[in-house]
């Protein structure tokens, strides 16, 4: 639309991330800087941080676009995973198949990788902006990953790209193994006013224009003053402002237009209040933090399912290995075993019953037998051709009796 109006090749201030329009401050260079020769040197973590619209973004395209040798690269945008996720996410970028594994099989499988690369002498590099939405926790194990004594592990190269939260984390009592192990540490700060200016004159030089050709000095002014260094704003102003020139037909961008752009979109930053946008996102971290908590209980189900599993194929084992019993030893064993279970099973009242059962049977059998010459002369009770008294004739029935 306006890019035909104003005779631009494209688009110069899209919010869009694009390494062709990136303006190198003295803090971005070094910041790329850092970041190349880090994992040029396979230097291990490295952590770049910076407020919101500082242009991290873009370095990290430009990184990816200069970056050269032999390389395997992950990038993982906006983070709110849990450990389990994220080394899930880092293996579906590799092309590694991976199904419902908990995070010890996963792990398994990235060290498998990593051990792979180490033969083909490859460095991978794993990217992960807005690193300052990973949980606490889900940082804490990603430095205890990172401190196992493991060959191949040189050859992981972790970028951690993030708003100043990182470095509050970073600088927890619970994070200190992880800051430990950061070798390089740069900060993306703000542009000043005369790189605000530079950075309007630049993007406009990318698209075949400048800034004295669509701003007037005032509107520049006025677009620093509003923007406060950030580039992210300063885009939104001039691309608003632009818009409306084209609207108006306007040849040049003046503060009125720019005043207007502002006050349309509420293009207000005031560091004591907080915007509408960040309460829901805050609302937002809220329920992430729910999802993360179901998922840190999800790993530890999955662990102690597979603890089971490996602990009942252990058992087996070592039944099996114990092996030279005879057939009638393990009958013996499972017999009394399942005596065992059964006096649980019907209680100790009903075992007497069966006592008392066998018992009878077993003397019914020998009650059975033939009597003996001495049984025949002598009766069992009362005298010779007398009828034995009730009790005892009545005690003998019973016990004749067929349970």
């Amino acid at each position: 639309m306006y890019k035909e109006y104003f005779g631009f090749s494209e688009e110069p201030f899209n919010l869009t991330p694009d390494p062709d329009f990136l303006f190198m401050t003295m803090t971005h260079r070094e910041g790329l800087s850092s970041m190349m020769s880090g994992i040029e040197r396979r230097m291990g973590l490295i952590v770049i941080t910076g407020d919101v619209g500082t242009g991290k973004t873009t370095l990290i395209f430009t990184l990816l676009k200069d970056l050269g040798g032999k390389l395997r690269t992950v990038f993982i945008f906006n983070p709110r995973l849990t450990f389990r996720q994220l080394v899930k996410a880092m293996l579906l970028e590799l092309k590694v198949p991976v199904a419902r594994e908990n995070t010890f099989t996963l792990l398994q499988k990235f060290k498998e990788f990593l051990r792979e690369r180490l033969a083909e002498d490859e460095t991978v590099v794993i990217i992960i902006d807005e690193a300052h939405q990973l949980s606490r926790k889900a940082l804490n194990d990603l430095a205890w990953f990172l401190e196992e004594d493991y060959p191949a592990l040189k050859l992981l190269q972790v970028l951690l790209v993030g708003q100043q939260e990182l470095e509050a984390k970073l600088d927890s009592e619970e994070l200190r193994l992880l800051k430990k192990k950061i070798t390089i540490h740069r900060r993306i700060l703000p542009l000043d006013r005369e790189e605000s200016k530079g950075y309007i004159d630049h993007r406009l030089k990318v698209v075949g224009s400048s800034s004295a050709k669509v701003f007037t000095p005032e509107a520049v002014d006025l677009i620093c003053d509003y923007a406060k260094g950030i580039p992210r704003v300063i885009n939104k102003i001039c691309d608003g402002a632009l818009y409306a020139g084209y609207d108006a037909s306007t040849p040049k961008i003046d503060p009125e237009i720019i005043k207007e752009v502002i006050a349309r979109d509420e293009i207000v930053y005031q560091e004591e209040s907080m915007p509408e946008d960040e309460v829901v996102a805050e609302e937002e971290d809220t329920l992430g933090q729910e999802i993360l908590a179901k998922e840190e209980v999800s790993d530890k189900k999955e662990v102690a399912a597979e603890e089971a599993v490996i602990q009942e194929e252990k058992t087996l084992a070592e039944k099996k290995a114990i092996g030279g019993m005879d057939d009638f030893s393990h009958q013996q064993e499972g017999g009394l075993q399942r005596a065992g279970f059964l006096c649980k099973k019907i209680g100790m009242g009903a075992l007497a019953s069966v006592r008392t059962a066998v018992f009878s049977i077993l003397h019914r059998h020998e009650s059975r037998r033939p009597p003996s010459r001495e049984a025949e002369q002598i009766p069992p009770s009362g005298e010779k051709g007398q009828n034995p008294p009730p009790e005892e004739r009545s005690k003998k029935e019973q016990e004749e009796k067929p349970t």
